[in-house]
């Protein structure tokens, strides 16, 4: 139960005024922003700290979206799914009615991706700043395999719909690519190709690259963030996705030209005759700077093998990006780990990993030079701990336990070789607002207790001193007042917390 007096609300890192509560509730006023990391400090009736944090989303744009068929006829009953790939995981679905429409209500001002799927294994993308003017979208069929049994450009283009044959450049080899570019316009550019599949395929995989003139030109962060996207379907039904945009992949993504490493997808295609690839890309907001996708290699894997990079080079942990993760980008979680591992939405890798390592970047300039320097160092110390794991982990049944394990173990090491006995006061209220209650942060910061020695002590020491600077500080404003109260409540609880890890 709430000690009613002893708790301290903040909307991103700023103490929130004018709750109400009782013992199990507290009210809390709205808010104007579109992104509020919402956090709570509190004291139960016994005595004891917790907290929570949320990440809150608050959009008012009604976005319209009409699916056309490939007969130009409005298609009902079509599956839609829209996300905003800056927020990892927060989208809406819904289903076309009898004209093809199907509306999505209170989007942040981001950019959306949308796919739409029907029956058919027909699929729609699209990937634009949200918007209240109606979009169109248009079902690709899924084609005719094509005769060609190489899957890759040794015929040029053949069996593609579109796009334009590069020369790529990478330590393994010199060879040559297919580069599907926005090519100055606004409306998605996509490519498509289907081939047939043998007999022995097991998986069908296509190797990728972004690019966008966007990083270099300064734009990261920004409302120009383009967007692409990655499909593989087959014969039978299957099928498997992957879209993002140059902020969601963070900028730690990105050489010095704009372009990220080469990625994997990869879709089981056992007894399917065919496999279809679809690409596109789409400058979002404006069109003066241009973006695109090259893709290497397409093909089948026959590798039955696993754990073994020298003789299954195919799997996505394999790739280079993958066992060499880059520095200030959390996309290592979902392009690496879940593409190889398949723990689901509940799973160690998007529910813990990607969500924590994503919430961290949201919220970085809320920490010191020293705190950000730390949550960067920290997340590629998560990243390299879990490489060797999630490559050898074989056994599907218990694979993605054994990676959650390898994780926690790795979190109290990785946070103290990166610096967080040496934060400042105010970057342990920051940690703790942006992890909230999560379990693995909080079980970190009490193996941390017992294998640093003098660490929590020297935080409960900084904490303290903090404290009584707000203390003595003078103040002519009410508001600064309330304000300084707040903090001091906040950095009261978080002392109350650490000196709970000490050895009793």
């Amino acid at each position: 139960m709430l000690d009613t007096n002893n708790y301290v609300v903040f909307g991103n890192f700023q103490p929130v005024f004018g709750t109400t509560n009782t013992t199990s509730s507290i009210l809390i006023p709205g808010f104007e922003e579109d992104y509020v990391l919402l956090s709570i400090f509190a004291l139960d009736i016994n005595g004891n700290a917790f907290f929570e944090s949320w990440q809150l989303l608050f959009g008012s744009v009604d976005m319209p979206v009409l699916v056309l068929g490939v007969d130009g006829n409005p298609a009902s009953g079509v599956t839609v799914q829209a996300n905003a790939t800056t927020y990892v995981s927060v989208g809406q679905s819904g289903t076309t009615d009898s004209s093809g429409m199907v509306t999505f209500t209170n989007l942040i001002e981001t950019t959306i991706g949308l796919v739409a799927r029907d029956a058919q294994n027909q699929i729609g993308v699209d990937g634009i700043a949200a918007t209240p003017l109606l979009v169109t979208m248009h079902l690709i069929p899924y084609n005719t395999p094509s005769n060609i049994t190489n899957f890759g450009f040794a015929n040029g283009t053949q069996g593609w719909s579109g796009g334009t044959l590069v020369s790529v450049v990478d330590k393994r080899d010199n060879g040559i690519g297919l580069d599907v570019s926005t090519n100055s316009q606004y409306d998605l550019q996509t490519v498509s190709a289907t081939f047939k599949t043998f007999p022995f395929t097991e998986t069908a995989y296509i190797r990728y690259m972004f690019q966008t003139d966007e990083v270099p030109g300064g734009y990261f962060g920004t409302q120009f963030n383009d967007y692409f996207v990655i499909i593989i379907r087959d014969d039978i039904g299957d099928y498997t996705t992957y879209e993002n945009s140059m902020n969601g992949l963070g900028i730690g993504a990105f050489d010095s030209d704009g372009a990220t490493q080469w990625y994997t997808l990869t879709l089981d295609v056992v007894n399917a005759k065919s496999v279809q690839f679809d690409v596109g890309v789409s400058n979002v907001v404006d069109n003066l700077y241009q973006s695109q996708v090259i893709i290497d290699k397409v093909g089948d894997l026959t590798c039955d093998g696993c754990g073994d990079c020298s003789t299954c080079p195919g799997d996505p942990m394999c790739q280079d990006v993958c066992q060499n993760p880059p520095s200030q980008s959390c996309a290592f979680y979902r392009n690496c780990v879940e593409a190889t591992d398949h723990c689901g939405p509940g799973g160690y890798p998007l529910a813990f990993g990607e969500k924590n390592c994503n919430k961290f970047q949201n919220n970085l300039l809320q920490f010191s030079a020293t705190g950000q320097t730390w949550i960067w160092a920290t997340a590629l110390c998560l990243q390299q701990a879990l490489v060797p794991v999630a490559t050898s982990a074989c056994d599907a049944s218990t694979a993605c336990s054994i990676i959650q394990q390898a994780a926690f173990d790795s979190h109290p090491a990785c946070y103290v070789n990166s610096g967080f006995c040496s934060l400042e006061p105010s970057d342990y209220i920051a940690v703790i607002t942006t992890v909230g209650g999560d379990l693995f942060s909080l079980e970190a910061l009490k193996e941390i207790a017992l294998t640093a020695a003098g660490c929590v002590e020297n935080i409960i020491s900084g904490i303290e001193s903090q404290i009584q600077s707000l203390a003595a500080e003078v103040v002519t404003g009410v508001e600064q007042a309330a304000v300084n109260a707040a903090e001091i409540i906040a950095l009261t609880i978080a002392r109350k917390f650490f000196q709970s890890l000490l050895p009793q």
